[in-house]
């Protein structure tokens, strides 16, 4: 699944365990969601798998739903059409 980030995003870079703050407009491809049975541990119960220019990341469900949106190819083939100015 393709996604959108609508808002900043805060995440995690897998391989580097380092923090990122993806910007507004990033484009996020192979999304999955995976659960935790044991969330004891302080892990989210809900967690999201993605990536972003060649890079790996996750961040909690809570978090990456109300900041992104279903990015359709439509969407993504469609060329931009400048809004209409009334004269």
């Amino acid at each position: 699944m393709t996604r959108l980030t609508i808002r900043p995003l805060s995440v995690r870079e897998t391989s580097l365990s380092a923090f990122v703050l993806l910007p507004s407009g990033t484009v996020l491809s192979g999304c999955r969601v995976e659960r935790h049975d044991d969330p004891a541990d302080g892990t989210e119960p809900y967690l999201v798998h993605f990536a972003v220019g060649g890079h790996s990341y996750t961040c909690p469900l809570f978090a990456f739903q109300p900041r992104t949106q279903s990015l359709t190819a439509e969407f993504v083939e469609a060329p931009r059409v400048p809004d209409a100015v009334a004269v």
